[in-house]
């Protein structure tokens, strides 16, 4: 596209870029009396979606000059691709988990993103004091009809419970190894930790790849290095209670987020409370 200017010479706009599945903004053509060298062009944000783990899957880079725009582009369709694979983990990884939970006491091996984020939920388990429990499910499961179990029930369960009777054995050279539960009728559950885990897979791979300024947001769990445009990235937290609201609005920059969501429920279903998991008790103050 050219811009005819009242100088002899016309002189050619920044242009844009379009490719399936990308959204890319168009620069606004330059000014005829202060033309803009290529070199001096605005950045630009390249963009893709996808609909993975129940969300749609943002990464944005940003592109300093056109010569970056194409880098840009395939850097973004192998982010999303690096949390595509790691959503057919997750797949995977479901029938594992029930494995482990059947064979108490004897250990399962673990592939490598189903280990890692093993071990994540062990550590986050630690480092909250078991707020956050990745065997909790036995006493979350007393409630599952709305209402409070027995107390010898609820006795019961509560020995089935703890991060610390999970046995994780890495095997060299890489990032597998076995996992072990230390009784029977325990289980194990890091389905709220895969989005997270595939954010922070797409992430690493798009620092990897060179990528300087970048935004990887799956709504719950978001990502960033660098910086937008503009400044830092700026990403959304949606309201569960009012539909188009936002709970808060974050600025990131080489940071990242997750946010802990009870899982959406009819009005009319007799849905289970958030359990503390040191308590197994209704946890006071969380909607």
């Amino acid at each position: 596209m050219r811009v005819h200017c009242p100088e002899p010479r016309p002189r050619r706009s920044p242009g844009g870029w379009r490719r399936a599945a990308l959204l890319l903004p168009v620069a606004a053509l330059a000014a005829c009396s202060s033309p803009r060298p290529p070199s001096a062009a605005e950045p630009q944000v390249v963009r893709a979606t996808r609909s993975l783990f129940g969300a749609t899957v943002a990464v944005s880079v940003t592109a300093r000059d056109r010569g970056e725009v194409e880098r840009a582009q395939r850097s973004v369709l192998a982010a999303l691709g690096e949390a595509r694979r790691v959503e057919d983990a997750m797949t995977a990884g479901g029938p594992l988990l029930a494995q482990v939970g059947r064979t108490a006491g004897r250990p399962v091996d673990l592939p490598e993103d189903l280990f890692r984020l093993t071990t994540h939920a062990l550590r986050l388990a630690e480092l909250t004091g078991g707020a956050y429990d990745p065997t909790a499910g036995p006493v979350r499961e007393l409630y599952a009809n709305g209402r409070a179990p027995a107390a010898a029930a609820l006795h019961a369960r509560l020995a089935l419970v703890g991060a610390k009777q999970v046995r994780l054995t890495p095997r060299p050279p890489g990032f597998v190894g076995t996992v072990a539960l230390g009784r029977a009728g325990m289980t194990l559950e890091v389905d709220p930790l895969w989005r997270p885990y595939a954010v922070d897979r797409a992430a690493a791979h798009l620092a990897q790849s060179g990528i300087a300024d970048f935004l990887v947001d799956a709504g719950t769990a978001a990502a960033a290095r660098g910086a937008a445009p503009r400044g830092a990235w700026r990403v959304g937290v949606a309201d569960a209670s009012r539909e188009g609201a936002w709970a808060a609005r974050l600025f990131l920059k080489d940071a990242g987020m997750a946010v802990a969501a009870r899982p959406a429920c009819p009005a009319a279903a007799a849905c289970p409370p958030p359990v503390d998991p040191r308590t197994g008790v209704p946890a006071a103050g969380l909607d």
